[in-house]
């Protein structure tokens, strides 16, 4: 009798595993199909925002940003005044993962964003899609579905 209920209960794990890694094993493969996309979708289309964070927020009068391909501008991005430390795209830009944001603050300091990368998305359970999910901003890595973060104390301390 022991044996039979050690066995069942063997044989329900191994079950459940086998259905653990098959999830896994396709999390991985939507993972490595959404970072091999070259053109970067967003969830939430026209909801773009950028955040600056850090003290030198205040001292913001001006900010143009620009879409740049290959080396050209192709677009200045209309967006929203800075309002809660924040700014909204108008104008959404149709990325590929080669392309990079060119951010002018006060027509004096320039910051980059760029190396955009997809991410794989679920919800309840089921993919969703490949949306933006990964970027860079002056060499570091940072992931957020929704907005892109610059830390302009870094920024000024390290430029300046």
């Amino acid at each position: 009798m022991d044996i039979l209920k050690l066995n069942r209960i063997i044989l329900i794990l191994c079950l459940l595993s086998i259905g653990c890694y098959d999830k896994e094993k396709e999390k991985r493969k939507n993972e490595i199909i959404c970072n091999q996309e070259k053109n970067i979708k967003f969830y939430y289309k026209n909801d773009f925002r950028i955040w600056f964070i850090g003290e030198e927020v205040e001292g913001i009068k001006q900010i143009n940003i620009y879409h740049i391909r290959e080396g050209q501008i192709i677009n200045e991005l209309k967006h929203t005044t800075l309002e809660d430390d924040k700014i909204k795209l108008l104008t959404m830009p149709s990325l590929k993962t080669r392309d990079s944001l060119r951010i002018t603050i006060n027509k004096t300091k320039d910051i980059y964003v760029y190396n955009f990368k997809n991410h794989a998305r679920y919800g309840g359970k089921n993919f969703l899609g490949c949306y933006f999910f990964y970027y860079t901003v002056e060499g570091k890595e940072f992931a957020d579905p929704d907005l892109i973060r610059i830390f302009l104390d870094d920024f000024f301390t390290n430029q300046s």
